[in-house]
């Protein structure tokens, strides 16, 4: 719901025949990214094959031969039957025992002969995990560059990555191949308002109040994670109050909003988006930006006034402020600096586990 703009994007670039993008989507973790990937059988029908790979269903894999083989296998097991049945099923012995570049090259190059006009969409979700595994001698740095080929030499081979970073942010030598080839960065942001608004009055029959609705995005800033997250803590506790016998309006109001979020289990239920959020934040500079977000986290503070309170240099906290910014997990208004997302900077407030 709401990211009508971003499948357009990727209609744009998809739609057209001949060579088209591969794209990289990122943003915080919990925006929505895995959905977009999901459901993209929605929009994008036959004669294309979309092939969803999460990277955290397979990161058991010991090295690139075990990856190649298992991408190799959820292509071919998403062909259409009468393609399955000309095709040969990708033997896993033969990736173990050979190069995997070259058997999955195999692979496509019959594929190619049996494929008519199907396009591949390969989904590669929770990407960062790549990463992680080249750093610990899993995979080798190669298979971006093999990748690249790929994208290069199949017209009708595609790939889309979903992840946290964008692909100025990945800095390691091995990602230049993406850097530099024909790959696309999309991000994936907060909702709009009216998007936000759909996303919490259409999944229940209760209805919100104005001021209900209006506290929600004022607390989240469309963030579809935290709205959910909300209305979830609204329905139990709406049911709650039902099963105990009292008497209530048939309403969702803004009593009941700031009921719900002023409760321990709701931050511990959010724990992974809000720790998420603060490692990637962290991530770059760590003993600045982390200075920074817990002042900020008592209140909004001017350049000048968080140059005397931390003490820094005025580039410092510029730069630190820059790369904030670009995360989405500050903003500037009135020459204030503030966090994006209220609920963010209540979370660092109550100084939460991990925070620190």
């Amino acid at each position: 719901m709401g990211r009508e703009d971003i499948i357009s994007k990727l209609d744009s670039l998809w739609s057209k025949s001949g060579q088209c993008s591969s794209v990289v989507l990122y943003g915080h973790r919990r925006m929505g990214k895995s959905s977009i990937l999901q459901n993209l059988n929605t929009y994008f029908h036959f004669p294309t094959i979309i092939v969803y790979f999460n990277m955290q269903l397979v990161g058991t894999v010991a090295n690139t031969n075990q990856l190649l083989y298992l991408l190799a296998r959820r292509i071919y097991t998403s062909l259409p039957e009468i393609q399955k049945q000309s095709c040969q099923e990708p033997i896993e012995k033969y990736f173990l025992i050979h190069s995997p570049y070259d058997c999955f090259s195999f692979f496509l190059d019959e594929l190619s002969k049996k494929r008519a006009e199907l396009r591949f969409i390969i989904t590669v979700d929770e990407f960062e995990i790549i990463e992680e595994m080249i750093d610990d001698q899993q995979l080798e740095p190669q298979l971006l560059v093999f990748w690249r080929g790929l994208f290069q030499s199949y017209q009708w081979f595609v790939m889309i990555f979903a992840g946290c970073h964008s692909l100025k942010e990945m800095c390691q030598d091995y990602w230049n191949p993406f850097l530099y080839g024909s790959v696309k960065s999309i991000p994936i942001s907060f909702l709009k308002e009216k998007a936000a608004q759909e996303l919490i009055q259409k999944p229940l029959p209760i209805p919100y109040t104005s001021e209900a609705i209006d506290r929600i995005i004022s607390l989240t800033n469309c963030q579809p994670y935290l709205i959910q997250l909300i209305c979830e803590a609204l329905v139990d506790y709406y049911n709650h109050q039902l099963e105990e016998g009292q008497t209530r309006e048939k309403s969702l109001r803004l009593e009941d909003v700031e009921v719900v979020i002023n409760t321990p289990e709701f931050f511990n239920e959010g724990f992974d988006y809000f720790q998420g959020v603060w490692g990637q934040a962290i991530y770059n500079q760590p003993a600045i930006n982390k200075e920074i977000l817990e002042t900020l986290s008592d209140g909004s503070y001017s350049l000048s006034q968080l140059r005397e309170r931390l003490g820094c240099s005025l580039e410092e906290i510029k730069a630190s402020l820059k790369i904030l910014r670009k995360l989405d997990v500050i903003e500037i208004d009135n020459e204030v600096y503030i966090y994006t997302v209220e609920l963010m900077r209540r979370w660092v407030q109550q100084g939460s586990e991990g925070v620190g």
